[in-house]
């Protein structure tokens, strides 16, 4: 007669259980489905190995039904679970014109952005700059005004070549707002200084009165007619008189005085004798 329980004392490892055979003897089977009870976390399931232990292997796939947004990807994490992160980098295919850039928006989308200087790799020639047109594109443009800070000299002046660049240049008529004073005349030296110098001349329009002559001032050049130094000098007088000088320089013969006395003694002894 069979024993009542063969399997009441027979110790089986976990995930089998005991079963007797057709001649009453005890074996340790593998449970069916050891992964029945068996709870896994998402995106992981329940396999059982060559042991029949159930254990949680990740899901094969879990991005296999995940819809990720343009130029975004799905990527597992360390548990894992699914997630749409950005591609690394969105620009990768894209072209833009020049002076402009790809980039990505917040959205990881990629587009054309204007470069942020376009002149800083732009050399121009000194005066000019650069500036960006409505595409921008840098250009080389002249300054505005590049004698704004350029000084000249007295009676220079500053103007613009054509290659915008600023020089100093000589005023074409220094004299032109000099003034000088009388028997003075404007000169402009190696420097484009004008100076006032004394005529060479001045006497040469002064026409002086008989007895005088043109002398010129040696302070202020002015010429002046002044009597001449001895105007008796080739004076002949006759006898008994002699050359004199009147306020207008004018020389004259006069009688010597005791000339005058002598005709005057005998004038007048001639008229007592026919008194």
């Amino acid at each position: 007669v069979p024993d009542a329980n063969p399997c009441f004392n027979m110790s089986c490892s976990p995930y089998h259980y005991c079963s007797v055979d057709s001649n009453n003897r005890p074996s340790c089977l593998p449970d069916p489905d050891p992964c029945q009870n068996y709870w896994c976390s998402e995106y992981y399931h329940c396999e059982v190995d060559a042991w029949n232990y159930p254990s949680c292997t990740p899901d094969s796939d879990p991005c296999w039904n995940v819809t990720c947004s343009s130029y975004h990807h799905c990527e597992t994490d360390s548990h894992n679970r699914p997630r749409c992160i950005a591609d690394p980098d969105p620009c990768q295919n894209v072209t833009c014109m020049p002076d402009f850039h790809c980039e990505a928006d917040p959205w990881n989308q990629p587009g054309c952005v204007a470069d942020p200087d376009p002149c800083s790799s732009m050399t121009c020639y000194p005066y000019h700059h650069c500036e960006v047109d409505s595409n921008n594109h840098p250009h080389c443009i002249n300054d505005p005004d590049p004698c704004q800070n350029v000084t000249c000299s007295s009676y220079y002046h500053c103007e613009i070549s054509v290659w915008n660049a600023p020089y100093c240049v000589a005023d074409p008529d220094p004299c032109s707002g000099t003034t000088c004073p009388p028997y003075w005349y404007c000169n402009v030296t190696t420097q484009n200084q004008p100076v006032c110098e004394k005529d060479p001349d001045p006497c040469s329009n002064v026409t002086c009165n008989e007895y005088f002559h043109c002398e010129v001032d040696y302070f202020d050049n002015d010429p002046s007619c002044v009597p001449d130094a001895n105007p008796c000098f080739n004076m002949s007088c006759s006898p008994y008189h002699y050359c004199s000088v009147d306020g207008n320089n004018r020389p004259s013969c006069q009688a010597e005085l005791h000339f005058l006395i002598l005709i005057l003694v005998k004038t007048t002894g001639a008229v007592s004798t026919r008194s």
